[in-house]
């Protein structure tokens, strides 16, 4: 079973960057503070944040990172955290997993097609609605490459999510003008929504 644990902002005025902070460990305080704006660095620290909560615990002590920037932790369950617009995403699996949501918004796909395998070429172009084909080919895409804990790299067109068997992917619906799709072992998921009193007030130490 993977589950995803996932929040919804619906303002960022209301998220108070102090209290944000004093929950999660203060190692990855500087790390968070060089973000210039504060959506994004709300969008980090709710994403650290659901990551106690997931594992009941305040993870951030062993935190790593690898090469790629990716966040993972030691002798612990997998997990693949996503952010876009107002959507923060963890899912946490014992299996390899990777996560990833965008928000559909006007794109010209021209720029990337560089990076699209033929048989993903030809998907957009034969679809209605090119944008939204668009971002189901992109998502697929980058949750292969988290699920590969691997970064952006220039070879993604060898990456064919139509065609691939390495993982099973799945589309997960969180919210409208959202696309989101899982790469993992199997498609059992439990949806998990964090709720702005929750992610403030939850003791992860109390979670099942």
């Amino acid at each position: 079973m993977i589950r995803i644990f996932y929040h919804i902002i619906q303002n960022f005025d209301e998220y108070n960057e102090d209290i944000l902070f004093a929950l999660i460990s203060s190692n990855l305080h500087a790390r968070i503070q060089r973000y210039r704006f504060k959506e994004d660095r709300v969008r980090s620290l709710i994403g650290k944040r659901l990551l106690d909560i997931a594992l009941g615990d305040i993870c951030g002590k062993d935190l790593k990172f690898s090469k790629y920037g990716k966040p993972y932790l030691e002798n612990a369950q997998n997990f693949s955290i996503t952010h876009s617009g107002n959507i923060v995403a963890i899912a946490i699996s014992k299996n390899i997993v990777g996560l990833d949501i965008e928000l559909l918004k006007s794109t010209n796909i021209e720029d990337f097609l560089p990076y699209f395998s033929n048989a993903e070429k030809q998907f957009i172009y034969k679809s209605i609605d090119k944008i939204e084909a668009f971002y189901h080919i992109w998502t697929k895409k980058e949750a292969i490459l988290k699920a590969d804990s691997t970064g952006l790299k220039d070879d993604m067109s060898e990456i064919d999510s139509i065609n691939q068997n390495k993982y099973t992917l799945s589309k997960i619906y969180l919210s409208d003008k959202y696309i989101c799709h899982l790469a993992a072992c199997d498609n059992k998921v439990e949806l998990m929504k964090i709720d702005l009193s929750m992610l403030l007030s939850l003791n992860p130490q109390n979670l099942p």
